[in-house]
């Protein structure tokens, strides 16, 4: 039994306020979506779907409780801008490019029967996440203006209270959320930077 790093009512008050962020954050995704202002990488999303599903039903077979309904926010959410994608986003489902992180997909699945280890599914969905996530992050730096701020931002502060729901130094329910607080954050820094970049560069073309 994993020694409890925070107490019962702790994980209870972060498993509240993940949820509670986890339901803010896609509220302006879907919003800017459908205004045609986030424009979601379809590869990307497909991925992530395909792989939170896994990471999901891993969560369930490995034990979650307080974390669990924001595992299954965070899929019903990326599951949702996908089918948004299909129409409002950009790129192609499935790109050449795309074969090998949706072949080690493949693989990671069939390890994930044939071990029958929910722990190893989950680790090998969250690195093939992150492969399917370098799309969005090149996106988000070369056109930030495509992806929706808020929403990275209130994403990553889920994560964090999704680590904390966990209470206890447990790496098969810990490996989730902290892939979502990497990855969210590496999407933000994208932005972020990509917004400066374009600012330097308006600066510099500027007229004296």
């Amino acid at each position: 039994m994993t020694e409890p790093i925070i107490g019962a009512d702790g994980r209870l008050l972060c498993g509240v306020f993940a949820m509670a962020f986890a339901l803010v954050a896609y509220a302006p995704y879907y919003i800017d979506t459908l205004r045609w202002r986030a424009r979601p990488q379809r590869s990307s999303w497909f991925i992530w779907s395909v792989l939170s599903s896994v990471s999901c039903a891993s969560q369930i077979a490995e034990g979650a409780s307080t974390t669990l309904l924001f595992v299954v926010i965070q899929c019903a959410g990326t599951v949702g801008i996908f089918l948004l994608a299909r129409s409002r986003g950009i790129g192609g489902i499935v790109d050449r490019r795309d074969l090998p992180v949706l072949g080690m997909a493949s693989v990671g699945l069939l390890l994930r029967w044939i071990t029958d280890d929910p722990a190893w599914a989950i680790y090998i969905s969250c690195g093939i996440s992150f492969l399917g996530g370098t799309l969005t992050i090149r996106k988000a730096y070369v056109n930030p203006q495509s992806e929706t701020l808020p929403f990275w931002i209130i994403s990553m502060i889920g994560a964090c209270f999704a680590l904390g729901a966990v209470g206890a130094w447990d790496p098969a329910l810990m490996v989730y959320p902290a892939y979502l607080f990497c990855i969210k954050g590496a999407v933000l820094i994208a932005i972020l930077t990509g917004r400066r970049r374009r600012a330097t560069t308006r600066t510099t073309l500027a007229p004296a």
